[in-house]
C-alpha cells in the first residue's frame, strides 16, 4: 500500500528542493565575476611578453575554473568522500585527475623552455576554450561557480591568438634568405617549385607502384625541395577554405625529407597552381591527385585508422604551400573537396600502427632503408640506435601518445611509433629526457632509466645528423629552442 503524502511533508520536500536550486542559482550567478582584469589582446604579443601576460591575465582564471583537476591540489568533490558510493568513485576521481594533469599541468606554466612545447600548451589551451569542452559539463553543473564565463573565454581565446600569432613569426625567424642561393621573386619561385612537383611526382595511376617509387626518389633528391624548405617542416589539413594563416591550422612536426619522400610522393601534379600572397607569407596551391590504391605498406603510416582521415587524404582538391623568404614553412591539405569523390580503398584496421609481414616491418617506407640512400653508410647504426630508443619509450608509455591515435589530443603531434617520423624529435628528445618532462607529471620515475634513455637519445641525435648530413639536407630545428633566446629580451621590453 502506497503511503499518500502529507500536505506538510509536500511542503517540506518543495523547501528543501527550492532551498537547493537557490544555492545552485547562487553558484552559477559566481561563475559571472571577473576574477583577473578584462583585457582584449588586439595585436601580436612580443615573445617577451608571453609569459607575464599569461601569468597577468590567463593564470588566475585557468587556476580558480580548472585547478581542480589541473594541479596536484588535494581537493575532491564531495563524493569522493560518500561511504560505499566511493569505492567507485575514488578511483574514477583520480583516474580523471591523472588524465587531465598528463594533457595540460598547470603547475608548469607555459612550458618556456622549448618553442614547440609552448606552442602546443597554448594551442591545447585555446582549443578547449573555442570548443567550451572545459571545464567539463558533469564537473560544473555540480560546481556552477567554476563554470568558465564569456568574458573569461574570450579574453584567454583573445590572448592565445595572439600568443600564437607571434610564435608563429618566431618559428619562421630563423627561415633567412640563404646567401648562396639565388634570390627569386614570387612568380620565379612558384614556377621552380612547380617544375620540381610536376616532374618528381607527375600524374600517373592511383595504384602505381613503379610511378610511386619514383616520385619518392625524385623528391628525395629534388635539389630545388631539398634547399627550399624549413627544419622542422609543419603539415596538416587547412579548417577552412582560403584560411591560410597557420596559428587556425592544427600542423604537426616533420623532417623535410620525412615528409617529402613519404608524404609528398603520395600527390601527383600537372603543373598548374595559383598564387595568393598572405602577409608576411606567400600561398602557392597545386591541383592534387591522391594515389589511393597502394600497397598498405607505402603509406607512412595507416591512414584508413580513422574513416575521416582518409576521406581527407582523398578529397583535398590542392595541396598549399606557405612560403617565407624563399624557403617553404607549411604545406596543408585543403579544405576544398574534389568535385567527383574518388573511390575509397576499403581496409580493415587492426589496431597496430607497426606490425610485421613478408620479412619487414611494416610501413616499410618508415624504415631507414626506405628514407635514406643505399650509400648512406650511418642508416644501420641509426637504425640500432632507434630500436633501444623505442624499447624505453615504449616501458615509458611514450608510445601510447606520440602515435596518429593522438589519445592525448596534442594539437602538434610528434610520432615516436616509427624510426622515420622519430627523426622530427632529434633535437628535442635529450633536452626533455634530461629536464625528465615527459611522460607528463611523473616524468621517468626510475633512475637507471632515465639515465639509459638520455643516452640514447644524444646517440640517436648524434647519429640522425650524421646520415641526414650525408643527404645534404637541413640540421637545425627552429623549435628546440627556449621562447625567449636571453635575458636582455626582458629588459629590453
Amino acid at each position: 500500500m502506497v503511503k499518500k503524502l502529507t500536505s506538510k511533508k509536500v511542503a517540506t520536500i518543495v523547501f528543501f528542493a527550492a532551498l537547493a536550486v537557490c544555492a545552485w542559482g547562487l553558484m552559477y550567478l559566481k561563475h559571472l565575476e571577473e576574477i583577473a582584469p578584462s583585457k582584449i589582446f588586439q595585436s601580436a604579443l612580443r615573445p617577451s611578453e608571453i609569459e607575464p601576460t599569461y601569468k597577468k591575465y590567463i593564470e588566475p582564471i585557468v587556476t580558480k575554473k580548472c585547478g581542480a583537476c589541473h594541479t596536484a591540489t588535494s581537493e575532491r568533490p564531495f563524493f569522493y568522500y560518500i561511504p560505499l558510493l566511493s569505492s567507485w568513485s575514488k578511483s574514477y576521481v583520480d583516474a580523471e585527475i591523472d588524465e587531465a594533469r598528463g594533457k595540460f599541468d598547470l603547475e608548469k606554466g607555459l612550458a618556456v623552455e622549448r618553442l614547440g612545447s609552448t606552442m602546443e600548451r597554448i594551442l591545447s589551451l585555446r582549443g578547449v576554450m573555442q570548443d567550451k569542452s572545459m571545464p567539463p559539463t558533469a564537473y560544473h553543473s555540480l560546481r556552477p561557480y567554476q563554470k568558465v564565463n564569456e568574458e573569461e573565454r574570450k579574453t584567454i581565446v583573445a590572448w592565445a591568438n595572439q600568443a600564437l600569432a607571434s610564435l608563429n613569426e618566431e618559428t619562421f625567424k630563423g627561415v633567412a634568405v640563404d646567401p648562396s642561393q639565388e634570390e627569386l621573386t614570387i612568380e620565379q619561385f612558384g614556377e621552380q617549385l612547380s617544375l620540381a612537383l610536376a616532374s618528381a611526382s607527375p600524374l600517373a595511376g592511383k595504384g602505381d607502384a613503379i610511378a610511386h617509387k619514383k616520385a619518392m626518389q625524385k623528391i628525395g633528391e629534388n635539389e630545388f625541395l631539398k634547399t627550399r624548405m624549413n627544419s622542422p617542416f609543419l603539415w596538416g589539413g587547412q579548417n577552412k577554405d582560403k584560411n591560410y594563416d597557420t596559428k587556425d591550422q592544427h600542423l604537426n612536426r616533420f623532417n623535410p625529407l620525412v615528409w617529402r619522400k613519404f608524404y609528398l610522393s603520395l600527390f601527383m601534379f600537372d603543373g598548374d597552381y595559383e598564387i595568393f600572397p598572405v602577409e608576411e607569407t606567400v600561398a602557392y596551391v597545386f591541383p592534387v591527385k591522391f594515389r589511393s590504391e597502394l600497397a598498405d605498406g607505402l603509406y607512412p603510416y595507416p591512414f584508413w585508422h580513422s574513416p575521416d582521415k582518409w576521406r581527407k587524404y582523398n578529397e583535398a582538391r590542392t595541396l598549399i604551400f606557405l612560403a617565407k623568404n624563399n624557403k617553404i614553412v607549411v604545406a596543408m591539405r585543403s579544405a576544398a573537396k574534389q568535385d567527383l569523390i574518388p573511390k575509397y580503398a576499403q581496409r580493415k584496421w587492426n589496431g597496430k600502427f607497426r606490425w610485421f609481414d613478408a620479412g619487414d616491418y611494416q610501413p616499410v617506407v618508415n624504415n631507414y632503408a626506405s628514407l635514406f640512400s643505399p650509400d648512406n653508410p650511418h642508416t644501420e647504426e641509426l637504425d640500432r640506435v632507434y630500436r633501444s630508443l623505442a624499447l624505453g619509450f615504449r616501458a615509458e608509455n611514450c608510445t601510447l601518445c606520440h602515435t596518429p591515435a593522438n589519445s592525448s589530443d596534442m594539437k602538434m603531434l610528434e610520432f615516436l611509433s616509427s624510426p622515420a617520423h622519430t627523426l622530427a624529435a632529434k633535437d628535442r628528445l635529450p633536452i626533455i629526457l634530461r629536464d625528465n618532462v615527459m611522460p607528463p607529471v611523473s616524468g621517468v620515475n626510475n633512475h637507471n632509466s632515465k639515465t639509459t634513455l638520455v643516452e640514447l637519445a644524444d646517440e640517436f641525435q648524434l647519429k640522425a645528423n650524421m646520415a641526414l648530413a650525408f643527404e645534404r639536407e637541413i640540421l637545425s630545428d627552429s623549435m628546440a629552442r627556449p621562447l625567449v633566446v636571453n635575458k636582455s629580451d626582458f629588459e629590453a621590453n
